[in-house]
């Protein structure tokens, strides 16, 4: 798990410009987070304040290209 006390960073490397798709889950499915954003081609940085997010593990997904990744996130 990516071990997190109030922000996590979520790097997204697109190989076009466009829309990406950032979700974040708690264990039982439920969307605690939701953000839609424009990327450019290459590598950018997100941060994705937790601070009033409960102690425990969550699913991000991100969605680029048409395609999703999953991460484990355990927030302390």
């Amino acid at each position: 798990p990516n071990p997190v006390v109030n922000n996590v960073s979520m790097n997204i490397l697109s190989a076009n410009s466009g829309i990406t798709y950032l979700r974040i889950f708690d264990m039982t499915g439920r969307e605690m987070y939701a953000e839609k954003i424009a990327v450019n081609e290459g590598m950018q940085t997100f941060a994705i304040d937790m601070t009033n997010f409960a102690s425990g593990m969550y699913i991000s997904e991100i969605e680029i290209d048409g395609v999703s990744y999953r991460n484990t996130i355990l927030k302390q």
